[in-house]
């Protein structure tokens, strides 16, 4: 189902300030290649999902195209740090363009031949002892160059996923599959590289809240 207002479909114009960015990128980086672009959910078991790059994830007859997934949830972001998960995600693209592995684990360690790509790429990158050169910031040189980009993404990202699942409310909540268990002082909650807060169920519920060393979701921990 989309959503409509009544001049405009939202989610067609959102896709189209995607496409329009991607090709942005390949104008500054040509070997980055076509992708097809999906966004959805992006809450998971243990954090949220920004982004992915898939390799040839989508065919028609015989010829492949590759997937890039924008977490839905990540839309609240901004449009400056959306861009930077879609340089991050064009990063591991020329990587695969490349043939240079710049992933471990499953894809969950980013090695130093990715931050070599997604320094060129223009991100600020630190390392995390658990997923490696992952943690992506907008240099604000990369920032400038995509001026009209990120006006164009602010003007379409008029929506954005919930994190809670559809009928929950501020006194039931439901955060990345888990139901808020209560503490003395709110919801004891932790982060895929550790860090652990506490947070009031009602703030919680609202929105996402980002750990900034590990960019996942603080989640409700489990007992």
């Amino acid at each position: 189902m989309t959503i409509t207002t009544s001049t405009n479909t939202v989610s067609s114009e959102l896709v189209a300030a995607l496409e329009d960015v991607w090709t942005a990128i390949q104008t500054q980086h040509p070997d980055t290649p076509e992708v097809i672009i999906t966004f959805g959910a992006g809450a998971m078991k243990g954090g949220l999902k920004l982004g992915h790059f898939a390799p040839e994830a989508w065919q028609q007859g015989t010829h492949r195209t590759h997937e890039l997934f924008v977490g839905g949830e990540g839309l609240q972001r901004g449009a400056a740090e959306v861009l930077a998960t879609l340089l991050h995600e064009a990063a591991h693209a020329a990587a695969n363009a490349r043939k240079i592995a710049d992933t471990s684990r499953g894809g969950r360690y980013h090695n130093s031949n990715f931050r070599i790509i997604g320094e060129e790429f223009g991100l600020s990158l630190t390392q995390d002892k658990t997923i490696g050169w992952s943690n992506t910031t907008l240099a604000k040189s990369t920032a400038d160059t995509y001026t009209d980009q990120i006006a164009a993404l602010e003007t379409a990202i008029t929506i954005y996923r919930r994190s809670g699942r559809p009928g929950d409310d501020d006194e039931n909540p439901i955060v990345g599959g888990a139901s808020p268990k209560k503490s003395g002082n709110g919801n004891a909650c932790r982060c895929e590289c550790g860090r652990t807060i506490r947070v009031a169920p009602s703030t919680l519920a609202k929105a996402p809240i980002i750990c900034g060393l590990c960019m996942t979701a603080f989640q409700t921990k489990e007992n």
